[in-house]
Parts: C-alpha cells; sequence; structure tokens
C-alpha cells in the first residue's frame, strides 16, 4: 500500500538534498545550519493533505445518447477513448444535452469530477456530426480551448492523445513553446516523450499554419499574438469555430478579464460564419453553489458578451449514516487490509472513526492535524482511509473518494547571522535570536557567502533592498582566513574592505576609526 506520509518525506528529503547540493556553501557552520533548516517541518513542503469526497451520481451511457438521437453513432469509433457503456456522471449527461441544443454553458465541478469530458464530448460530439454530413472534415478550426496556463494545457493533451488514436480529427497545441518548423517540432516531441506523435497531432506552427487543426489549444496571451501578427494569421484560415472554451473561467477578472473579453469579441468577430455564433463553455470548480446563480450568469455574459443559460454542477452520492457507530481498535484498522470490499463498507461507514474524520475534513487539513484532532495515530489513519476507499455499497457506488496534496515551495532567499550563536532562515527574516538577519547569496563557483544590502550613505547602515531589481544592490563577501587583499597582479587595486556591525548594521571600510558603540563592545 502506498503510503502519502513515507512518500511526502521522501519528496522533501530529495527536494531538500538537490537545494543543498545546488548551494553548496563552503562554510561548513552555514552549510550544515541549511540542512538543518531544509529538513524543519513546513519550511519548504505542507502536507500531506487529504481530500475527500463522495461519488457522483451517474447518468445514460454514451451508446444510449447514440440511441436517443443526441450523440453521434460515429462516436462508436471512441471505444477506446470513451468508455461507450460506462454510465456518464450526471453533470456529463446534461453538459452533452445542453450543447446539443446550442445552450451556452458554465461548467462548475470539483476536482477529479471529469469536467474535461464536459466540453470534450460536446466538441467531438459536433465534429462527427459534421463529418457524417459531409462525409469527411476539412482542415480549419472548430474548437478553441484557452487554458491559463502551459501546465494545464500539458495534462489536457495526454488526454487528447488516448481519445484521438486512429481518429480524422486532428488538434494541436500553439503556445511559446510551439517550434516553428516541422523537423524541430517532431524532434523536441521526441526528445520530451521517447516517441512520435501521432498523424493527427499537429507539433510545429509551420504545419498548423498550412493545415489548421480542428482543435485548437492555447493560452490567451498567444491567442491575442495569432490576433494580429499576420503569419500566425494563417491558423484561423478556413475557420469555421463553433466552439470557445475558457478553462478555469475565474482567473479573468479586474484586468486580465476585461483584456479577456475583449479577445474573445475579436476571435468571434474574424472566425465565425455570418450570422453563427460560437457556443462558449467556462469551467471553474469556484463560481459558487446556487444561491451566486445570478452573478455567475452576469460574470459569463460579461466575460463573452452573449447570454447564458445553463450552469452544469456535480451531484453527489452522500450515504447515510447508521444510527449507531462503534469505535474500531487499532488491530480491527489493521486487519481491515484482508477484508472483502463488500464486507467493508458497512464497517467502515458503521465506525465512528469515519464520520469523525469526514466531520473534519471538511476543510482543508494535513494528515498530521486530522490526526490529533479525531485522536486517531497516523499510521493508521492512512490505513483506514486506503479501507474506505475501497469499500463500495451494494450498486457498486464507493464510500468516499481520497485525495493527497503535497505542496512544496520556491524558497524566497536565505537570511543568517554573523557571529555566535550562528542562524539561518528560509523565510525572510529582520531578525533571529536577538540579532540581525541579512540576506545573504551563494557563490555559485566557490561556494562562498556574501550579504546583500544597500550601503545607505546616510545612516551608514546596511539595509535591506526593496526589492530584487534595486540598482544600488552590492554584495559583500565574507572574508575568510585564505582571503588574500592583492591579486596575483599586485599592480591591481585591492578590493574595498568593510567591517558591518552584527548587531546594528552598521558598516564602514577597515581604514574608518569612527566605528559606532556596538563595535567596540
Amino acid at each position: 500500500m502506498l503510503n502519502p506520509v513515507v512518500l511526502s518525506r521522501a519528496i522533501e528529503d530529495t527536494f531538500a538534498d538537490y537545494v543543498a547540493t545546488t548551494l553548496s556553501i563552503a562554510d561548513e557552520r552555514y552549510a550544515e545550519l541549511l540542512k538543518a533548516e531544509l529538513r524543519k517541518t513546513s519550511i519548504i513542503a505542507k502536507g500531506p493533505y487529504l481530500e475527500l469526497g463522495d461519488a457522483y451520481k451517474t447518468g445514460a451511457t454514451i451508446t444510449k445518447l447514440i440511441a436517443d438521437g443526441v450523440m453521434s453513432p460515429l462516436f462508436e469509433r471512441f471505444g477506446q477513448g470513451f468508455k461507450l457503456s460506462r454510465p456518464l456522471y450526471v453533470h456529463q449527461e446534461s453538459a452533452v444535452r445542453a450543447a446539443a441544443k446550442g445552450d451556452n454553458m458554465i461548467i462548475t465541478t470539483g476536482t477529479g469530477s471529469g469536467k474535461t469530458e464536459c466540453f470534450l464530448m460536446p466538441i467531438v460530439n459536433a465534429l462527427l456530426q459534421e463529418q457524417e454530413s459531409a462525409g469527411h472534415l476539412d482542415d480549419g478550426v472548430r474548437a478553441i480551448i484557452i487554458y491559463p496556463m502551459n501546465a494545464l494545457i500539458n495534462d489536457q493533451v495526454k488526454r487528447l492523445r488516448e481519445i484521438f488514436i486512429d481518429s480524422d480529427i486532428t488538434f494541436g497545441v500553439y503556445n511559446g513553446n510551439t517550434e516553428q518548423t516541422e523537423k524541430a517540432g517532431q524532434q523536441k516531441y521526441f526528445t520530451t516523450y521517447g516517441f512520435r506523435p501521432m498523424p493527427n497531432e499537429r507539433v510545429s506552427r509551420d504545419t498548423m499554419r498550412e493545415k489548421p487543426p480542428h482543435i485548437l489549444i492555447t493560452n490567451y496571451s498567444m491567442l491575442e499574438y495569432m490576433c494580429i501578427r499576420p503569419n500566425d494569421d494563417a491558423v484561423f484560415r478556413n475557420a469555421k469555430l463553433h466552439f470557445v472554451v475558457l478553462d478555469e473561467a475565474h482567473i479573468y477578472k479586474g484586468a486580465t478579464g476585461i483584456e479577456a473579453s475583449m479577445l474573445v469579441r475579436r476571435v468571434e468577430t474574424r472566425l465565425t460564419e455570418e450570422d453563427h455564433n460560437p457556443q462558449y463553455i467556462l469551467t471553474s470548480a469556484t463560481l459558487g453553489d446556487e444561491s451566486s446563480n445570478p452573478q455567475i450568469f452576469a460574470f459569463g455574459e460579461r466575460l463573452c458578451g452573449h447570454s447564458f443559460k445553463t450552469i452544469v454542477r456535480s451531484e453527489a452520492i452522500v450515504h447515510a449514516m447508521p444510527e449507531r457507530t462503534r469505535m474500531l481498535s487499532a488491530a480491527e484498522i489493521e486487519s481491515l487490509i484482508d477484508v472483502s470490499d463488500e464486507r467493508l463498507f458497512d464497517i467502515c461507514n458503521g465506525s465512528t472513526q469515519y464520520h469523525k474524520i469526514r466531520s473534519v475534513a471538511s476543510q482543508p487539513l494535513t494528515l498530521a492535524e486530522i490526526a490529533k484532532e479525531t485522536d486517531i495515530q497516523q499510521g493508521e489513519l492512512v490505513t483506514f482511509i486506503a479501507a474506505c476507499v475501497r469499500a463500495v455499497c451494494g450498486n457498486g457506488v464507493p464510500l468516499v473518494k481520497a485525495r493527497y496534496h503535497l505542496f512544496v515551495r520556491a524558497l524566497e532567499g536565505a537570511y543568517i547571522t554573523l557571529i555566535p550563536p550562528y542562524s539561518i532562515s528560509l523565510t525572510p527574516e529582520t531578525e533571529i535570536n536577538g540579532q540581525i538577519a541579512f540576506e545573504c547569496a551563494v557563490c555559485t563557483d566557490c561556494g562562498r557567502i556574501a550579504i546583500i544590502g544597500i550601503n545607505d550613505k546616510k545612516t551608514g547602515k546596511l539595509k535591506s533592498p526593496e526589492n530584487g531589481f534595486d540598482p544600488s544592490t552590492e554584495y559583500f563577501l565574507l572574508e575568510d582566513e585564505d582571503d588574500e587583499l592583492l591579486t596575483d597582479d599586485e599592480t591591481e587595486t585591492p578590493p574595498d574592505e568593510y567591517i558591518i556591525c552584527s548587531k546594528c548594521a552598521t558598516i564602514k571600510h577597515t581604514g574608518d576609526k569612527n566605528v559606532c558603540d556596538c563595535m567596540g563592545e
């Protein structure tokens, strides 16, 4: 069984080793302090967090929707990418039916709810219906999927590759990472993934200009460039835009929202046929509950310039709590590993621990925090959650779904004190243990430490820069025993030497006799 606590610790240790090795501080005191600081709890990582969710209500299968005339019979070609006989979630079915009626819609469902299928199935359905009618699909953009970040694009394109194996539907990513020439695109693709792209995947700008894909995946900044740059404009040749999808739509607020709003209007004006508006699909997990519907509809209309009538939400299956529950012993929890799935549901749902955990985990908490709140040891908690995930009721609905999250942060810098007891902090500090903390830098060649600051001529003190772009910022190497004042060429002027007070940050040339009171102590 995969233990999230052990895995999280391994990730933290690996990252800590990477940082310590990369910085490679020559001073052994600070090097050891850095290693110890990196391994303190919650310094570079926080978690694992436990996210508990319910199963979602299911509706019709794709096979049933084909029989009802809602989805194209050609969907049967996608048996590998879309499970035709598996019931869709109710919210997925609702999205397909709303799109088939031409509705603009807002999809607000949680993480792991199959949100991608809510807009991907309608797009594929429209393409297949066009193929049915015309007998083939001409080149030209039919759908634009706009993601806010390239990381999200990479995740979704992996899903598209699974779906569009041996398909006539073409797709391509056009962003800052897309290579210009087909040769460079093919080479980069193979280097990245270890295999060649499918024939229907466009991997270069040149190819997408010559043969525009049916599904164009991009971000809104690149889409704006494509609309104004003459060469990129070729991607929109023969476009018959039917769908515009804005993923994570909640980010389009304020100035960003105004820019995105103007962009979609520009795209619509240029790429749609006369008297034909594209369907807009917005997705977000954080737009609010049903009481916020008026505001959500207004948000969609402001962003896209068209009215919205449909909000698609997931419907969770919440299992009833038994009238009586009982506490499981540590031995009983450990034995759940060997219990069959059918019995697990009654045992777990009938336990006091399960309902205590569900109550506590209604807000984001780490496993350690949940263990403390529920008075359950972390090891027992991990084993028990694993059993609850396996537990299914008589109709096959799982008791609970669980996801673990670990957050690792980039370092904001390092801050040190200069005299015993030496200290280091990886979060911005002005003082540590009663001593002034100085921001430090490390030479990537020799590992020497320098302190960073601005020599304020008015106060005679070294002050911290307000940001990393201040041109007055200077670096002062800390002297060690092996330093020599003159270089190999003794005709050169030796570097300036300073003395800095570790208590008040007064900085003076070594020859300056006017020192602060602290320096005389």
